[in-house]
């Protein structure tokens, strides 16, 4: 009979062979110099559900908000009417726009705290809170709620909802693009390598052989500064230019960083800087399921058990590290198996907090 684990590990990892590291679009690896600061959206809200750990509704800061939530809904209520319960908190919401952009349908992790008495928010869930320009008379520019996930059980006061804030209407400072400008490489591909990789990237992708006699239009300034001199035949349609530069591939490899698992998770890609291993580890998901044949069928074989499992099960690495599974090669299974982007950010969060992932998670 074959062993259980190699059927599942088999079968979940639906493994594609390769050694290479996957290349990614130099708009992944770069923000322009005028994008400035990130952006951090900010409001309130309130956080429901909560079993006795939230704030006294004899707060009137409190008791207000909710009240007011629930006239809006066609529950008319004054805020004295709310009784003694303790199952709601007012928090303060924030979320980070860490390119300075973003488009209307982006969603993003968004940070919840408490501000009152509330005493945990485990098990609570954000009601629909409108995030805007923190400024006076700033604008509304996304809406968050979902389930609050707190990080650390010692500090029950903050939590985050994974992808609760979704862009209702489009951000962007936008950069001064002339005939000349900078890409800054984000602080995690940032080093003198990567910053002449890139810029040699954009050269052999542009003439894919810079000619002696020519100036090369990208040349690094500096670990993170990557110099653009447009082409005089390309002015005419500096942006069509850009857009079609942002979108050559950089082997990211080549950048000899750290080992390092990069998620965008406005883009929804998950860029590797080196050949990641995961370590030994029993993986399990009730939201995948493998189906099993035991015995493995056989010519003569006219009955066979079949075995349905719910819960998809991953063993590597505990025999010999040669042995030891490729984060690439689990994600080409993932990518097979249409394994949303939320759930391998889940699984990745959860292999690294183990120790098991064999690089620095990243998730930005």
């Amino acid at each position: 009979m074959t062993r259980k684990n190699d059927i599942v590990a088999t079968a979940v990892a639906c493994i594609v062979l390769t050694s290479a590291v996957a290349a990614s679009p130099i708009r992944e690896l770069v923000r322009f110099e005028s994008d400035g600061s990130p952006m951090v959206l900010q409001g309130f809200g309130l956080v429901i559900g909560l079993n006795g750990t939230g704030d006294s509704s004899k707060e009137l800061s409190v008791a207000r908000p909710l009240a007011l939530a629930l006239s809006q809904r066609g529950f008319p209520i004054l805020p004295e009417e709310l009784g003694k319960g303790k199952n709601v908190a007012l928090v303060s919401v924030s979320m980070t726009l860490r390119s300075g952009a973003a488009l209307a349908g982006d969603m993003f992790d968004v940070r919840v705290s408490t501000i009152y008495s509330a005493s945990s928010l485990m098990g609570g869930e954000l009601f629909v809170a409108p995030l805007g320009d923190p400024r006076p008379g700033g604008d509304v520019f996304a809406l968050a709620s979902g389930m609050i996930d707190v990080d650390d059980p010692s500090h029950p006061t903050t939590g985050k909802v994974h992808r609760g804030g979704q862009m209702v209407r489009g951000f962007l400072q936008a950069p001064k693009l002339g005939t000349s400008f900078n890409l800054v490489l984000k602080p995690h591909y940032a080093g003198y390598k990567s910053a002449s990789v890139v810029a040699s990237t954009i050269n052999q992708s542009y003439y894919g052989r810079v000619p002696s006699d020519v100036t090369p239009i990208a040349h690094a300034v500096d670990s993170r500064t990557i110099r653009i001199t447009v082409p005089v035949e390309e002015r005419q349609d500096v942006v069509g230019f850009v857009g079609e530069l942002l979108s050559w591939d950089v082997n990211p490899a080549l950048l000899r960083l750290p080992p390092r698992v990069i998620v965008n998770q406005a883009s929804g890609t998950i860029t590797l800087t080196d050949d990641v291993t995961i370590g030994a580890v029993v993986f399990s998901d009730k939201e995948l399921s493998i189906t099993t044949i035991i015995p493995q069928p056989q010519p003569s074989e006219t009955n066979p058990q079949v075995q349905v499992r719910n819960a998809a099960s991953l063993r590597v690495g505990e025999d010999r590290p040669s042995e030891q599974a490729r984060l690439r090669d689990l994600l080409d299974g993932w990518s097979q198996m249409a394994v949303p982007i939320e759930k391998q950010i889940e699984i990745l969060s959860q292999l690294s907090r183990m120790g098991q992932l064999h690089a620095e998670l990243i998730i930005e």
